[in-house]
């Protein structure tokens, strides 16, 4: 097996941030004197300054507890939080808002039970930058009625602890068009998709992590979305649906209806649950999903089977679906049915170059009037199929969460951070698909993709001719970065230094790259920047995120030739709370 998923190739993210523009206003809630929303006498509350805003204008707010709830109505506004504003402003002075950093200068807006924190309304262009949106009834409610033209792009901000066990939707619910990028949702609580509701328009979720939020309804515990849906890059772990109604569907992410398009790719479903079926991911009511290098692990239902169940409205009527390059494991019902995969209702999938293990005694039921089409992949169940196998994949370590294949070659080890060579080679390696892509895999491949979630990787961990050293470690509380590993004999490049600390607190840069292999021509890499909680920290063209972040275990994500390096969560600058400790992760 060759590393780890391919996530995005992205440019390097900054979460510190500066501009000049005409129609800026400005909020601090230090300032004790006059205020019109200059720089000198800035707003005292984020709603003036929305009320004096006109369309296109961008509100920059200071670090500060700003206890309000906020509503747009027809105006498109940028807010960026982070700023440092002015401790005092009685001397005549200006506050900074040249340039925002999330991190040292969290800007957290304190919302109350009974509304949401920051309501949008009307055809508008809503940016929302840099922000912590907490305790509301909503973290963000959008509602573009009646053409459904507007969209709320919410960036590098966290939204946790809102909702209520009436309402659709807790942290996001959304009735325009949603992006969601470079974010944490997280904590909520709502009736029907607890972490992200988006029924009506469209969703991009994006390098984001959606997790411990509960369901208290039957539908969707971490993502509700119908639409065009793209959930990219992503870790949707241990949210929860219908645990006190003892039925429920969709514990991750359900995405739903005739019409709906989704991709889900690059992505780790984790621990979810849902008492029914579909603790991983739901595909319902006639929505066609393509499942494209995701991993599926240690999710949990109390009844039925169904990681990942596919169910048509009815038998006229039923959802499509592809996986390629998906791991379904560790995960075991009480009835046995289809513990990995579960067609109902006239529905239809394909499975190509995949991995179903350790789900117990059955991995796939197909009910009668549905259709599977199973292709060099490897289950249990000895499914027909072209190139298909039933043997123990020889998963690196399941019981750590690594979902990797051993490999005589060599692959990475999370656990000590370093590249290892296996006594033995999974079967899995080089056994998918024959006209499968298998272009992200760096010399030597096989020249054929590895079945299961690693498969066409970016990055090619320990290749035989070396490949890049081991990340340094991410900082932990108030902590640096690990030094970079150095590469493998032969090796073409040292590892990156570590991200700086990613606790809450905030920590320190990595400290530096390691060297090249021994006996190649490798270079140094190159730490990371400093990290600084909320917000997060900048990186350079290295870093990597690990369990002390934000909990995403694909490490090597690795871009193509001069393609950066990108921490995909660790860059968000937050410790991952764990609400649920049953969930194993």
């Amino acid at each position: 097996m060759k590393a780890s998923l391919p996530f995005v190739s992205v440019a390097v993210l900054l979460l510190t941030y500066s501009s000049a523009q005409a129609g800026d206003l400005h909020v601090d809630a230090r300032n004790s004197g006059s205020e019109d929303g200059t720089a000198s006498h800035p707003y005292r509350s984020v709603q003036a300054a929305v009320s004096a805003a006109k369309d296109g204008d961008r509100i920059k707010i200071a670090g500060g507890t700003y206890s309000e709830t906020i509503s747009v109505t027809n105006k498109g506004i940028v807010f960026e939080g982070g700023y440092p504003g002015a401790s005092s402003y009685d001397q005549g002075g200006s506050g900074d808002f040249n340039q925002a950093d999330p991190g040292k200068h969290p800007t957290i807006l304190q919302g109350s039970s009974g509304s949401a924190v920051l309501n949008v309304s009307g055809t508008v262009q809503t940016i929302v930058d840099g922000l912590v949106l907490r305790d509301g009834r909503f973290g963000i409610t959008s509602d573009a009625y009646p053409e459904l033209k507007g969209t709320v792009t919410v960036r590098r901000s966290l939204i946790e602890n809102n909702g209520s066990a009436s309402s659709q939707g807790g942290g996001i619910r959304a009735e325009s068009a949603l992006v969601v990028e470079d974010s944490v949702i997280r904590g909520n609580v709502g009736e029907r998709g607890s972490g992200i509701s988006a029924r009506k328009a469209s969703l991009r979720l994006v390098r984001s992590l959606v997790e411990d939020n509960e369901s208290r309804g039957d539908h969707g515990g971490g993502v509700y979305a119908a639409g065009d849906v793209e959930v990219i890059g992503c870790v949707i772990r241990n949210n929860r649906v219908g645990e006190g109604l003892n039925y429920g569907w969709g514990g991750g992410i359900i995405v739903f209806n005739a019409g709906t398009n989704a991709t889900i790719a690059d992505t780790e479903v984790l621990g979810n649950y849902a008492p029914t079926k579909g603790s991983g991911i739901f595909v319902d009511d006639g929505a066609r999903a393509t499942i494209r290098n995701v991993l599926v692990a240690n999710n949990q239902c109390s009844e039925r089977g169904g990681a990942v169940y596919v169910d048509g409205l009815d038998a006229q009527h039923g959802s499509r679906a592809t996986l390629i390059n998906v791991t379904v494991a560790g995960h075991a019902c009480g009835d046995g049915r289809g513990n990995a995969l579960l067609l109902e209702q006239g529905s239809e999938v394909t499975v190509e170059s995949s991995i179903f293990w350790g789900n117990g005694a059955k991995d796939v039921t197909v009910d009668p009037g549905n259709s599977l089409k199973v292709r060099y992949s490897n289950s249990i169940d000895n499914l027909s199929g072209d190139g298909n196998l039933s043997v123990d994949p020889l998963f690196a370590n399941p019981g750590k969460g690594d979902y990797r294949l051993k490999n005589e070659a060599g692959r990475w080890d999370p656990q000590s951070e370093s590249c290892v060579k296996d006594s033995e080679t999974s079967p899995c390696v080089n056994a998918g698909d024959p006209s499968g892509a298998f272009d992200r895999e760096p010399e030597p491949n096989g020249g054929r993709v590895d079945m299961g979630a690693y498969g066409n990787s970016l990055s090619a961990g320990c290749a035989a001719n070396g490949g890049a050293g081991g990340f340094g470690g991410a900082g932990g509380t108030a902590g640096q970065g690990g030094t970079g590993g150095s590469g493998p004999a032969g090796g073409s490049a040292g590892g990156p230094g570590g991200s700086g600390g990613s606790a809450e607190e905030g920590g320190g840069a990595g400290s530096g790259g390691g060297g090249g292999g021994t006996g190649g021509t490798g270079q140094a890499g190159t730490g990371a920047q400093a990290g600084s909680g909320l917000g997060g920290m900048a990186a350079t063209t290295s870093s990597r995120n690990d369990d002390d972040g934000c909990g995403c275990r694909f490490v090597h994500r690795e871009a193509n030739m001069s393609m950066v390096w990108l921490t995909v969560l660790g860059l968000l600058g937050w410790r991952a709370r764990r609400k649920y400790s049953k969930i194993i992760n």
